[in-house]
């Protein structure tokens, strides 16, 4: 009978011991603290640099600013290296290269705590940790002080980022290194350039349809002009014909006797290109002398004159022949 009460208090004794176990992570969880570091603020460097008394279970919330700066957890005694890379089995944590453009759109990071021991991490932008000595803590101790890793950060040689490698012997990562995370962030084009670009190629096509329009057109005016030139180019005009500026004409050729040709009283006919405003010179033959005897006694023909410029015909002047006085009277 005894022994039946005694395991029964037994298992009363149990149950309420896990019923207060739970309570209290219960009352642990809802009691949590968020602890707030700002990053970059308005400089290099976390604030606060450091924080203390920090349970396990609190959350740590990193608020990052203008322009681009990150979070990574490290070593104490190796400031500016990822913890990862310092010890097997260890596994830090990154927040990544976070790029703000304003401090209105600023970018959070938490961590959750699991232990009280110290931690300290660095900001992985270029040099923010070798040459800012951009490093904070959380819950440093007597033994590892914040004071004390801000001394390993101004003897470090490089620094890198979580997923970068270690630079060779006696290197050192550069910030162009095409490798660092820092250079992940996407190229963004404003609107103004796409705009820019926009009216640039409408102007370069324009000003090509102008010039092709200009040499199309000065190659027909040059066409134009070399065919006005062409009908321009006259041919001396002649009794027996020519060419005139509107083409090829027939003028009227002189009188011909009822069997063709010239009567032989005239003698030699002047030539195709002569015109009766033409001089004598060059017509002093005995052909010419006979026909300057014979012109007297014979009817006047018609006098036929090269047209001006602008007219296309012959001007005839007939004069009526003498006829002597005695063959009035008849």
């Amino acid at each position: 009978m005894a022994r039946s009460s005694l395991s029964k208090l037994g298992s009363v004794v149990v149950a309420s011991q896990l019923l207060l176990s739970v309570l209290a992570q219960n009352i642990a969880v809802g009691s949590s603290n968020v602890h707030l570091i700002k990053v970059g603020a308005g400089e290099f460097k976390f604030e606060p640099q450091q924080i203390t008394n920090v349970a396990v279970g609190d959350t740590v919330t990193f608020e990052f600013y203008p322009p681009d700066h990150s979070v990574a957890r490290a070593e104490f005694g190796s400031a500016c290296v990822p913890y990862g890379s310092t010890g097997k089995g260890k596994q830090g944590f990154w927040s990544g290269t976070k790029y703000v453009d304003s401090v209105d759109q600023t970018e959070q990071y938490n961590i959750t705590i699991n232990s009280t021991e110290p931690i300290f991490f660095y900001c992985a932008a270029p040099k923010s940790c070798t040459s800012e000595l951009m490093v904070g803590a959380i819950n440093p101790n007597s033994t590892q002080t914040l004071e004390k890793q801000i001394e390993a950060a101004k003897n470090a040689k490089f620094q890198y980022a979580p997923g970068q490698p270690m630079p060779s012997e006696g290197g050192n990562t550069s910030p162009s290194d095409p490798s660092s995370p820092q250079h992940d962030r996407p190229y963004k084009i404003s609107t103004i350039v796409v705009i820019g670009v926009a009216v640039g190629i409408v102007a370069f096509i324009g000003m090509c349809a102008a010039l092709f329009f200009f040499i199309g057109r000065s190659k027909s005016l040059k066409e134009v002009v070399r065919k006005q030139d062409d009908g321009a180019a006259m041919k001396p005009v002649g009794v027996g014909g020519g060419y005139t500026e509107l083409g090829y004409q027939h003028f009227p050729q002189p009188p011909q006797t009822p069997h063709g040709g010239y009567p032989q009283d005239f003698g030699t006919p002047l030539p195709a290109y002569s015109s009766p405003h033409m001089g004598n010179a060059g017509l002093n033959t005995p052909h010419h002398t006979y026909y300057q005897d014979q012109k007297a006694s014979q009817p006047v023909i018609a006098e036929l004159h090269s047209p001006t410029l602008g007219r296309q015909e012959f001007v005839a002047e007939l004069e009526a022949p003498s006829v002597p006085l005695q063959e009035k009277k008849r």
